[in-house]
């Protein structure tokens, strides 16, 4: 049984952590930046909580800490 949302929301606070940023974080030790592990992140599973929720439009943003621990190094994602 699905649930129906009689209106569509917009997240305009929603992370998400490409694969590729997670791995450059841990090389560069940074695991847990806000005391928790940083989590895996995909785009299916993102879109099927969106959807679940009845969420229309998700404005991603780059999870913590950010690009802070990256400095001038070049990141090939």
């Amino acid at each position: 049984m699905s649930t129906r949302h009689p209106t569509s929301a917009v997240d305009i606070h929603a992370h998400f952590v490409p694969t590729g940023y997670r791995d450059a974080l841990a090389a560069r030790g940074v695991t847990t930046p806000d005391g928790f592990p940083i989590p895996a992140w995909s785009a299916d599973t993102h879109v099927a909580t969106m959807d679940r929720l009845g969420i229309e439009t998700s404005v991603l943003s780059l999870s913590s800490p950010g690009v802070v621990p990256f400095g001038s190094d070049a990141l090939e994602w």
